[in-house]
């Protein structure tokens, strides 16, 4: 039922030196026949983590790539990797984890991992955080 976006991207330089590495897997749903508004959990499931997806991705083009600019020269690209995991599917409930982590040339950051359960028919979060 569920399926990954993956998304690999180098941001480079003006010069085409790699700045930042991004690797980043969000889940989303098969595409069905019947509109978004009859399908109350793509209808809240999917843009939730298509906007989640986009915002990491500003994140490392944007701010961790102007970070990455002013790293001495032979520093490493930075890194920007965020994984969605499903960990639980029932009849009633999806449960998806995050996890992830960001190197900004010298320090390695973890992304708190954290769980978001989905109620299957009302499309919406019953649970939001750990």
């Amino acid at each position: 039922m569920l399926q990954n976006e993956i998304i690999k991207e180098t941001v480079a330089s003006d010069t085409g030196e790699p700045l930042v590495i991004v690797n980043l897997s969000y889940p989303t749903l098969p595409k069905k026949k019947i509109p978004f508004q009859k399908d109350p959990l793509r209808a809240h499931f999917v843009p939730f983590y298509r906007k989640a997806a986009e915002g990491f991705l500003d994140f490392a083009r944007k701010e961790l790539a102007q970070k990455a600019k002013k790293n001495p020269e032979g520093t490493p690209p930075c890194g920007a990797v965020l994984r969605w995991t499903l960990q639980n599917d029932t009849d009633e409930t999806l449960c998806i984890s995050v996890e992830g982590s960001v190197f900004d040339g010298t320090d390695t950051f973890a992304i708190t991992k954290d769980e978001r359960i989905w109620d299957k028919k009302t499309g919406l979060l019953v649970q939001n955080g750990k």
